[in-house]
């Protein structure tokens, strides 16, 4: 919704009628039936019936409940209630919350190839321990056939155990 409105704004739109643009590039990209359309074109009939665009933007994020919509319902108020060049203030600010859903995305992105990384280390110490068994199974019987082997091979299954729960609170991260 940023894009379009952003677009809209730079082409010299004013704010109120830049959100009519940016019904019609949704409604074009995600089709009318869309819950954002429905609600772009709810805020555009609240603006129609002279209520403020930033108490309709106001509603609009209250019925998606995210916190960029409220950061930018807020910055709508203030960019208006001080007047100036609000246009300005009002892409700045969109720009930055862009900024920030892009850095949230590849965030998750990053958490993604670290979460199949963390599987793939849990599961390759077992694989190769299989393999040896199966391939040379008088290495791995004078591992476990004795107190040092034993004791060894206890402490690394102990670390390993720790290590992959230290790895997952790691990646447990919220954004």
């Amino acid at each position: 919704m940023l894009e379009p409105l952003l677009g809209s704004m730079q082409a010299g739109y004013s704010f109120e009628n830049a959100f009519i643009n940016v019904q019609k590039e949704l409604s074009l990209v995600l089709g009318r039936d869309n819950r954002l359309v429905g609600a772009v074109d709810e805020m555009n009939r609240r603006v129609s019936m002279n209520m403020p665009v930033e108490a309709a933007f106001e509603a609009l994020a209250t019925s998606f409940d995210l916190q960029e919509c409220y950061e930018f319902a807020e910055i709508i108020k203030i960019a208006k209630r001080l007047g100036g060049d609000y246009n300005r203030n009002i892409r700045w600010a969109a720009e930055k919350i862009e900024d920030k859903i892009s850095l949230a995305a590849d965030i998750e992105v990053m958490l993604a190839e670290k979460k199949l990384e963390l599987r793939i280390m849990t599961i390759m110490p077992l694989l190769i321990m299989a393999y040896i068994k199966v391939g040379s199974g008088e290495i791995i019987s004078a591992m476990y056939h004795n107190i040092i082997g034993v004791s060894v091979m206890t402490i690394c299954l102990v670390l390993y155990v720790a290590m992959i729960k230290w790895a997952k609170r790691i990646i447990a991260i919220e954004i």
